[in-house]
């Protein structure tokens, strides 16, 4: 293997390790946004819970007020029969006591079912603040960790491209150059082994002079279908893999000649 073919390689496994990192790294604003988002959240439905409460809580206000004013109606009422000189009167007070009675025992009933609402709505409030709270807490850790994470990761993002820089300023300018070209536009893979006489990235059969002109390594070689360059990871065996119909008809035309004994044809050789 050619020694630039070696720094190509190599300089791939740098900018994967590079590639791997700045995508982690990248990923990690997004996943505090989203521990944000649910906190924020939460905070949301615990103050719209909150303001609930105290609607309800106002309603019964009102409700307490219409029913003292109902009670004081009925009380006056009650009064007024007393000074009444007519059984007609008398009769129209008795139907506005009944009227205004009934209407009271429907807003003692609305009070009640407020004050059960107000209670539950009160006691919720008070487990998901103590939830809130605890979460929050752990949600800010959790955060804590991945702002320190993200720093780390871009400190060896740092380190490592200053590491590349120096290995690829011993590369070739030529070589270096179509490695960017191919590495930019192929997803970050430029360079491909040989593998069973096929493109290690795609697959593709690759025909027998190419295979021939990688084993040269005279000068780049690239795959026709995905433009990789390719390299052989071990050139005697693929040698020896692409000569193999050569010397496996070698050694059936040995075997199909007579064998001859001190001049004479063997009698193994005699059908």
């Amino acid at each position: 293997m050619s020694e630039e073919i070696v720094k190509l390689i190599k300089l791939q496994d740098i900018d994967m390790d590079l590639d791997r990192l700045k995508e982690e790294c990248e990923s990690i604003p997004a996943e505090i946004e989203n521990y944000r988002t649910k906190i924020d959240e939460d905070k949301n439905k615990f103050e719209e819970n909150k303001k609930q409460t105290k609607e309800l809580q106002l309603r019964r206000k009102e409700k307490d007020l219409e029913l003292e004013t109902k009670e004081s109606e009925i009380r006056k009422h009650k009064v007024e029969l007393n000074m009444v000189k007519t059984n007609e009167q008398y009769q129209a007070l008795l139907k506005e006591i009944t009227k205004a009675e009934e209407e009271k025992d429907v807003l003692e009933n609305e009070v009640l079912v407020l004050m059960d609402n107000i209670e539950t709505h009160s006691s919720e409030i008070n487990k998901v603040e103590k939830t809130l709270q605890s979460e929050e807490k752990e949600i800010n850790e959790i955060i804590r960790q991945l702002e320190n994470k993200k720093a780390e990761l871009e400190k060896k993002i740092q380190d490592l491209e200053l590491e590349r820089g120096k290995f690829a300023s011993n590369i070739q300018a030529k070589y270096l150059k179509k490695y960017e070209h191919i590495r930019l536009g192929t997803e970050g893979v430029a360079i491909a082994p040989v593998e069973n006489n096929s493109c290690g990235n795609c697959r593709l059969r690759l025909p027998p002079q190419v295979i021939n002109e990688v084993t040269k390594e005279e000068d780049l070689v690239y795959c026709d279908n995905c433009s990789r360059i390719l390299y052989l990871e071990n050139t005697n065996k693929i040698v020896l893999r692409t000569n193999k119909k050569s010397t496996d008809k070698k050694e059936k035309n040995e075997e199909s000649l007579p064998q001859f004994i001190g001049g004479e044809e063997s009698p193994n050789s005699q059908t």
